[in-house]
């Protein structure tokens, strides 16, 4: 399993990470939905609102991880807010 901006997940085998879906929605300037799911079925418990606020925060305490998903899913911070950046404000 490459690393990336997900840094591990709980309970999530190496083997099921291509079985894992992560989507992320902006239906609210700054804030974005994170759901992760198996297929089209939700995990139960994988859904968080992450506003752009809090990242940065995380970002400029020096937090190199910030976990959601009730502690299960840790992510990168710093490439999880380039992701966002490039896919929802076109930045490069």
């Amino acid at each position: 399993m490459e690393k990336g901006a997900v840094v591990s997940w709980k309970g999530v085998s190496d083997r099921d990470w291509d079985k894992i879906n992560l989507t992320i929605s902006c239906d609210e300037v700054g804030v974005f939905a994170i759901e992760g799911s198996r297929g089209h079925i939700q995990i139960p418990g994988a859904s968080a609102l992450v506003p752009i606020e809090d990242l940065l925060q995380a970002q400029f305490e020096a937090r190199q991880f910030m976990d959601l998903f009730e502690g299960n899913l840790r992510m990168n911070v710093n490439l999880i807010l380039h992701l966002l950046y490039k896919k929802f404000y076109r930045t490069q």
